[in-house]
């Protein structure tokens, strides 16, 4: 009796000593990758987590996340959401598209000299002048729409851009949404009175209405950029119209 009780327990430990630990299950969110528009949705669906589950956006501009894991597109570009559980963490790629693709934005290269402007602006197929005060200007017909394009210089350095259109212009009307969908709304005060900037905070946008609420003026600054340089970008557009 004895020896098969000794039998019976070396079995039990010979069993227990040989068995495999269970791999553990990795982490996973579908999909892999979001493509949205403005104020579009898409929810995530997270398989094999322990625990609680969080959501976290990279850039918050481009993308918010709810704590259910809805993604919403909030401005053009492109982040990441980070789905994190106790067994891990897995990400999501989101890409925000704008649905206004027939309006170019003007050049940004800040601080960059005049003559690597125009040979940013003749690579785009621009045609281009340059009036007595060193100010460059583009003329472009989009939507039918006469649309004048400003590069400003100081010290023979980009200081800001900005385009221009008459208010009665066909292009008006896309004009907030091409802005709504690809720039941060810091401020509004005004059906065309906008203050907002990129969503990597390195260039400051804004609306206004010149000469009498006549002109549509989308302007663009380094970030933090003084409001002599601003009133100087105004003085330029309405000496165009």
């Amino acid at each position: 009796m004895k020896k098969y009780s000794l039998l019976l327990l070396m079995s039990f430990f010979l069993v227990v000593g040989c068995k495999k630990d269970e791999p553990k299950l990795s982490i996973t969110v579908e999909p892999t990758e979001v493509s949205l528009f403005r104020d579009g949705e898409s929810k995530l669906a997270v398989k094999n987590a322990e625990g609680e589950i969080t959501y976290k956006s990279e850039n918050e501009f481009i993308a918010k996340v709810s704590n259910e894991g809805v993604i919403t597109g909030k401005v053009i570009g492109e982040t990441k959401v980070t789905v994190t559980a106790l067994n891990g963490t897995t990400t999501t790629l989101v890409t925000v598209n704008p649905r206004i693709r027939f309006i170019p934005e003007p050049y940004t290269g800040f601080g960059n000299s005049v003559e690597t402007v125009k040979s940013e602006l003749t690579k785009r197929g621009d045609n281009f002048t340059v009036s007595e005060n060193g100010t460059i200007m583009v003329k472009k017909v989009i939507d039918k729409s006469d649309v004048i394009y400003l590069y400003m210089f100081e010290s023979s350095k980009l200081t800001s851009s900005a385009f221009a259109c008459s208010i009665t212009s066909q292009i008006t009307s896309s004009v907030i949404d091409f802005y709504v969908e690809r720039y941060v709304v810091a401020s509004q005060t005004g059906s065309y009175s906008y203050v907002g900037f990129t969503p990597d905070k390195k260039i400051a946008v804004g609306i206004s209405l010149l000469s009498d609420n006549s002109i549509v003026a989308v302007m663009y600054f380094p970030f933090n950029s003084s409001s002599s340089i601003k009133e100087h970008v105004r003085q330029n557009i309405k000496q165009c119209f």
